[in-house]
């Protein structure tokens, strides 16, 4: 087995995965809209929990009060420890391994045998830390895409409209309920995962049929000026999105998560490899051209 090969393979794959996921990474491409960013101070927000938490903690009435409060603090310290993360990660990724592909190229040329067995100790090494590092990163990436909001777009049904009429109750509903604002104060908002819907990017389907006038939305939107009376309208809109911003975040996030999970892949192959090497250095397979 010609160890080196699978050794500079897999290393060179980490740099251009690696570059990939830096291309596409949400903080440093700026796509991310969170509730706090790098710049939040959390350790006021923690402060004013632990004092409330104190001030009530024999108060059920204020249970919601400080359940949201937590919310905020955990939610602050996620998503200013992603920013830090993400930096530090991907830069720690890309030059762990472009130095292992530098040095396994110079072994695969049968250049410098001498120090064969060192590579695959910074191999092993740099295998190791670019796993964890790469790990913690995709665990945070993965929480805040799946559970975290985004602070600038509201929770709209499939046709995009912000609310519609339930006749049973006779009055307007949301895609959300009180209940759900209880358990969520941010269930208002459409969270990350679902700005790849149609409804949060412009939708040439429904913008067609406005055209046409098969729907009602000139009528019933509360920007056009005209009065909606309640029960007129089935479904009552706020404007329309007029690009596809939304599902430029998606994609671009979604492709990070991928291809960090793919360094993921390779950093544990590129630390079996250097271990490989390092015991066994002058076995690696190769025969010179």
């Amino acid at each position: 087995m010609n160890k080196t090969l699978f050794f500079l393979i897999a290393s060179s794959l980490m740099v251009i995965f690696t570059m990939v996921t830096i291309t596409t990474a949400p903080i440093i491409m700026q796509v991310f809209n969170g509730l706090y960013n790098g710049n939040s101070n959390c350790q006021s927000i923690a402060d004013r929990y632990d004092f409330y938490k104190e001030e009530y903690k024999n108060d059920d009435t204020q249970k919601t009060f400080l359940d949201n409060m937590k919310q905020n603090r955990n939610i602050c310290k996620r998503q200013k420890a992603f920013y830090k993360l993400e930096y530090a990660t991907l830069i720690i990724d890309i030059t762990l391994s472009f130095i292992c592909a530098l040095l396994a190229l110079f072994h695969f040329f049968e250049s410098g045998k001498f120090f064969e067995k060192y590579t695959g100790l910074i191999g092993l090494i740099s295998g190791v830390i670019t796993f964890v590092l790469t790990l913690v990163y995709l665990i945070y990436s993965g929480i805040i895409f799946t559970k975290d909001h985004d602070s600038s777009q509201k929770v709209l049904f499939d046709n995009g409209a912000y609310k519609k009429w339930d006749s049973t109750k006779n009055n307007y509903i949301y895609p959300y309920t009180n209940e759900d604002l209880e358990k969520d104060q941010y269930a208002n908002l459409a969270k990350f995962k679902d700005l790849g819907k149609k409804q949060y990017n412009y939708d040439s389907k429904l913008y067609k049929s406005i055209l046409k006038g098969e729907s009602k939305y000139n009528l019933c939107n509360e920007y056009s000026g005209l009065a909606i009376t309640p029960g007129t309208c089935e479904y009552v809109w706020q404007g329309l999105p007029s690009d596809v911003s939304d599902k430029y975040l998606y994609d671009t996030w979604i492709t990070s998560i991928i291809f960090s999970a793919l360094v993921l892949l390779c950093s544990i192959i590129l630390a079996v490899f250097g271990l490989l090497i390092f015991m066994n250095p002058d076995s690696s397979g190769h025969t010179k051209l």
